[in-house]
């Protein structure tokens, strides 16, 4: 039988992500003006022009807005799936709760999850370094390090036997 603790902490752990990034997809499909505005902010790099209008890293501004659509739609989608594979881990973390051991088929699909979950905060820290978001919004920065940790963190806690 798996180690109660260990096998509810996991399921605290990936469950909780699933739940917490549910809610995010819920609240940027909700408002699709507001998410598009989020990123057409970093896009169009209009924090540093305010400072600054001749820094040289601003001819990578994009003020397109069609850029931006699509730039929040990658971003949800990317949610979404990352959803899809943390909800199919958590279920398969509980079907196996009585289980001596965890599936392949389970740690896979947690192991998918979290992969995904790492990627779109990479996919959010690369677009950020691009448009250099780290200037004007460190804290926004930040988040997305702290975020890319926990799957890192959620990683290892499933190498744990």
């Amino acid at each position: 039988m798996l180690e109660p603790g260990l096998l509810l902490l996991r399921l605290v752990v990936v469950g909780g992500l699933a739940v917490w990034l549910t809610l995010i997809l819920i609240n940027v499909i909700t408002d699709r003006k507001g998410t598009v505005a989020s990123v057409a902010l970093i896009m169009t790099m209009n924090l540093i022009a305010q400072d600054n209008d001749t820094h040289p890293l601003l001819r990578r501004r994009i003020e397109s807005r069609f850029w931006h659509v699509i730039g929040a739609v990658a971003i949800m989608t990317l949610q979404a799936i990352t959803v899809v594979l943390l909800w199919r881990g958590t279920v398969l973390l509980l079907s196996d709760a009585s289980a001596s051991a965890l599936s392949t088929q389970t740690v896979t699909a947690v192991q998918q999850g979290l992969t995904a979950f790492a990627a779109l905060w990479l996919f959010m820290l690369m677009g950020g370094m691009w448009f250099v978001y780290w200037l004007k919004q460190p804290g926004l920065q930040q988040l997305h390090l702290t975020l890319l940790l926990v799957a890192i963190a959620t990683g290892i806690l499933f190498s744990v036997a």
